[in-house]
C-alpha cells in the first residue's frame, strides 16, 4: 500500500463512517481489516455488520454479530444466522424472538436448529412450538 493510499485508509478510520470503511476494506488490497472491522462494529449499523462479516476475509465474526444483536434488528439477525458460519444461533434467535415478527421466527425454526436459553431452563424450540407462540 502506497503512503498516499495509506494516509487515506487514516482518514477513512478516522471518519467513523461504516459505509466507507466496509468499502475500503473490501477494495484495498492489504487494508486493515481489525481497524475497519472495529468502526464498522461501533457504528452498530446492522447492514454494513453483516455485509462486512460476509464479505470480507479476515473479518471478527464476532465482534459483528454482536453488533448486529446490540442493534435488534431481526432481518439482519435472521440473515447472519443463517449465512454466517459460527454464528450464535441462540443470541440471534433471541433478538429474532423478541421482535415478535412472525416470518423471521418462522423462518428460524425451519431453517435453524435453534434453543433459547432463559434464566430459570432450556427449551428446545421446534416449528410447532414458535408457531404456537406467535397465535398467541
Amino acid at each position: 500500500m502506497t503512503a498516499g493510499i495509506k494516509r487515506l485508509e487514516d482518514i477513512i478510520i478516522k471518519s467513523g463512517s461504516a459505509s466507507h470503511n466496509y468499502d475500503f476494506a473490501r477494495s484495498i488490497k492489504g487494508a486493515d481489516i481489525k481497524a475497519h472491522g472495529e468502526v464498522v462494529a461501533m457504528s452498530k449499523n446492522a447492514l454494513y455488520n453483516y455485509y462486512f462479516a460476509k464479505e470480507i476475509d479476515g473479518a471478527d465474526i464476532k465482534l459483528h454479530e454482536q453488533a448486529i444483536i446490540e442493534c435488534g434488528d431481526p432481518a439482519y439477525a435472521i440473515e447472519f444466522a443463517e449465512n454466517i458460519s459460527g454464528a450464535d444461533i441462540n443470541a440471534l434467535g433471541s433478538v429474532i424472538l423478541k421482535s415478535g415478527t412472525a416470518n423471521y421466527i418462522e423462518r428460524l425454526s425451519e431453517e435453524t436448529k435453534f434453543h433459547y436459553t432463559t434464566d430459570l431452563d432450556t427449551k428446545e424450540f421446534k416449528r410447532e412450538k414458535i408457531l404456537s407462540l406467535i397465535k398467541k
